[in-house]
C-alpha cells in the first residue's frame, strides 16, 4: 500500500488540453493529508462553452485569477519525489506538461498511477 503521494486533478479551458484552467493537488503523507492546493488559473485562452458546461469555470472567472507560472511556483513541490495519482492520469499529466512546455518550464520527472486503469 501507498502511503506517500499526491493526487491531482485539473480542468481546460477548451478542446486543445494545452492549457488549464484549474488545478487542485493533495499531498499525503503516511497516509494522511500533509498539505493541499487549488486555485482557478488564468489560461491566457479562449473558452469553450463545452468546457464551462462541464467544470462551471469560465473565461469571467479567470480574468483576475493567477497564470500558471506563478502557480507552479506554489505547487512545484507537489510533483517532487512522490507518486502522482488521478483519474485519468495521462489526460491530467499531458494538459500540465504542455502548460510546461508552453512556459518553457522543465518537466520534472513523474511517476504516476492511474485510477481509471
Amino acid at each position: 500500500m501507498i502511503k506517500n503521494y499526491t493526487v491531482i486533478d485539473v480542468e481546460t479551458p477548451n478542446g486543445q488540453n494545452d492549457k488549464l484552467c484549474s488545478i487542485a493537488c493533495i499531498n499525503v503523507k503516511n497516509g494522511k493529508i500533509e498539505k493541499e492546493f487549488y486555485s482557478i488559473v488564468n489560461p491566457e485562452s479562449n473558452f469553450r462553452q463545452i468546457n464551462t458546461k462541464i467544470h462551471g469555470i469560465s473565461q469571467k472567472d479567470v480574468l483576475n485569477s493567477p497564470t500558471f507560472p506563478v502557480i507552479w511556483d506554489q505547487i512545484h513541490s507537489f510533483f517532487e519525489k512522490t507518486c502522482i495519482v488521478a483519474h485519468n492520469a495521462n489526460f491530467d499529466l499531458s494538459v500540465i506538461c504542455k502548460t510546461l512546455e508552453f512556459y518553457s518550464i522543465p518537466i520534472p520527472k513523474i511517476n504516476f498511477i492511474d485510477t481509471q486503469s
